[in-house]
């Protein structure tokens, strides 16, 4: 992955652990089983059209819908 993506990516992180931070949750994994991995992977230019605040929600909803 570039540095661009990289840093994103650590946005992101950082947004989801203070948002979770009272929940025991492991941010890195939850990261990587969601969609939006899969599409930073395949369509980096689509996947952070984005902001990271709006993968935070998706992600979130994303583990709730899972469980």
């Amino acid at each position: 992955m570039n540095v661009h993506i990289e840093y994103f990516i650590k946005c992101l992180t950082e947004i989801l652990e203070k948002d979770l931070k009272e929940h025991a949750v492991d941010v890195p994994n939850m990261i990587q089983q969601s969609i939006f991995y899969e599409l930073i992977k395949e369509e980096p230019l689509f996947a952070t059209h984005y902001p990271p605040e709006y993968w935070s929600d998706e992600i979130y909803k994303e583990q709730i819908e899972r469980k």
